[in-house]
């Protein structure tokens, strides 16, 4: 797997022997992990499949390949929403239904793209949560918010290319740029910490209502 797969996997390892350190929230790591174990099982399944010509195999592949995709767009969502200290444990019941009903329909999505092995509907999935965080982004101005947004916006534009063109050289050059920026950034400046249970955002613009973390 590449660094940007093995560095969030550490720091899921640094906050289970640590929990109480002030670190980017697990959401985060797990967004990078799931995407690229989704990479890795389709490029084995595409060695494996131009190997031996085995239809199932093929449809077990791009299964596989969909539902981890899938867990990470639910993941990446879940963490744009913590730019808002939008979480299953807000003392706010508004915001409570807005995590639970986010997290219900993109996991009824995502599953039936699993059970269908529907890449056109996953990847329209995928256009939509990289569109939505993008836009939270600029509205919560994290640090480094310009290259985040970029990243973000480099990865819709792959599916775009995708989707429209049906392009798979372009799409894998912007997901591998767009992926490459957000990791970056964010490995340097996390857009939320959490410490002793709270959540921290870690944003420029003063949105009424939000504990937010000094930058």
């Amino acid at each position: 797997m590449p660094l940007w797969a093995w560095a969030p996997l550490s720091n899921l390892a640094a906050m289970v022997a640590h929990p109480s350190a002030k670190r980017s929230t697990p959401f985060y790591p797990t967004f990078f992990l799931s995407m690229a174990i989704s990479f890795f099982v389709a490029a084995i399944g595409y060695i494996f499949v131009r190997s031996r010509s085995d239809e199932q195999a093929k449809v077990s592949f791009e299964g596989l390949t969909v539902a981890f995709f899938g867990v990470s767009t639910i993941f990446l969502v879940l963490y744009g929403l913590e730019l808002f200290q939008i979480t299953m444990f807000s003392p706010e019941n508004w915001k409570k239904g807005i995590w639970w009903t986010t997290s219900v329909l993109l996991t009824a999505v995502v599953v039936y793209s699993t059970v269908e092995v529907s890449l056109a509907y996953i990847s329209m999935l995928g256009m939509l949560v990289y569109l939505i965080i993008t836009v939270l982004l600029l509205v919560a101005r994290p640090k480094l918010w310009i290259a985040k947004a970029l990243g973000t916006a480099t990865l819709f534009a792959s599916l775009v290319a995708q989707i429209t063109f049906n392009h798979n050289g372009l799409f894998h050059v912007l997901y591998l740029v767009g992926i490459v920026i957000l990791f970056r950034a964010e490995n340097c400046n996390p857009s939320v910490m959490c410490g002793d249970g709270v959540i921290l955002p870690m944003v420029e613009n003063k949105i009424p209502g939000l504990r937010q973390s000094a930058l």
